[in-house]
């Protein structure tokens, strides 16, 4: 059951990235969709987190899942390096595990309700979005559009520095 959630997770994840032109926005859709994926698969996001490593790492198909989004991921994160929005000498393994341990930790507080008491007037899920949104901008910082990116318009998006 975890590996057909965790297939989905995957699935969801490829297709929300494909509408996104910058790798900020690109995480960002990833963050998101993992907020989104717990909330149908509270089981599976609970078993699958709650797991001891060295089962986990029996059963080949989590595997293979969990690694694919790594490699996405990372793949994103060296884009963003390239790009500018990352310092050429970032750790992006160690960046892509915080943002990994950010993340389980918002949408384990969002599982057991307890954002909304920090966030008066919005909901747990609507609450774990805006958090993940807001660290997701506050890891990148701006950077010199590249030649490419410049003769193609881009730029209309603010780039934000890390805090």
């Amino acid at each position: 059951m975890a590996d057909v959630a965790l297939q989905r997770l995957l699935h969801t994840i490829t297709c929300e990235i494909a509408f996104c032109s910058s790798p900020v926005d690109q995480l960002e859709a990833i963050a998101v969709a993992y907020v989104d994926w717990a909330c149908l698969y509270p089981q599976e996001f609970r078993l699958v987190g709650e797991m001891p490593a060295s089962l986990f790492e029996a059963h080949p198909r989590l595997l293979q899942y969990e690694q694919s989004v790594h490699d996405l991921v990372l793949k994103i994160l060296q884009r963003a390096q390239h790009d500018g929005y990352l310092d050429p000498d970032e750790d992006l393994v160690m960046l892509r595990a915080m943002s990994h341990t950010y993340l389980y930790g918002v949408i384990t507080k969002m599982m057991l309700g307890d954002l909304a008491r920090w966030t008066p007037g919005i909901s747990d899920q609507d609450a774990a979005r805006t958090a993940v949104r807001l660290f997701n901008r506050k890891l990148f910082k701006p950077g010199d559009f590249s030649s490419v990116a410049r003769r193609a318009g881009a730029g209309s998006r603010p780039r934000l520095r890390p805090v």
